[in-house]
């Protein structure tokens, strides 16, 4: 259990711990389906049910965080953005993953803007660790100024 706990008295001096539940309007502390990692990983599933292996899941994290920066530009500015994160991906890249990753980008916009369009948190750093068998994403967030 993350965030803060609340104690609440029970019956002869015993206590509970109970997760917080803060009003996600007024409070800053946010259930587990609300860390932007989840988040995250929903936008770019699509993606990433189709990874070989851990190294095309991670460029799939990686695009999809960066992605998700990108939905937080004004719209004149997103365009120009994709086009270079498109340009950096590619380089050294075979002609049709260039080709089949032009159309990436714009999914991951998409699923973000559809998902949680009114999510404005922004990703300052992104991690994927391996724990044994599996990965595990960890980002940090700020505040998108607009």
């Amino acid at each position: 259990m993350g965030g803060l706990r609340r104690l609440r008295r029970k019956r002869a001096g015993r206590h509970a711990v109970e997760p917080h539940q803060g009003d996600p309007r007024t409070s800053y502390w946010e259930p587990a389906d609300w860390k932007l990692s989840t988040r995250i990983l929903e936008i770019a599933k699509p993606l990433t049910e189709g990874a070989v292996d851990n190294d095309q899941f991670e460029a799939m994290i990686t695009m999809a965080a960066l992605c998700w920066n990108i939905a937080l530009l004004p719209p004149d500015r997103q365009e120009s953005k994709l086009r270079s994160l498109i340009d950096t991906m590619a380089q050294g890249e075979p002609e049709d993953f260039a080709k089949e990753l032009k159309t990436w980008p714009q999914v991951l916009l998409d699923r973000k803007r559809r998902l949680f369009g009114n999510d404005h948190r922004a990703v300052v750093d992104s991690t994927i660790e391996r724990v044994g068998g599996s990965l595990r994403l960890h980002v940090v967030t700020g505040v998108a100024v607009r």
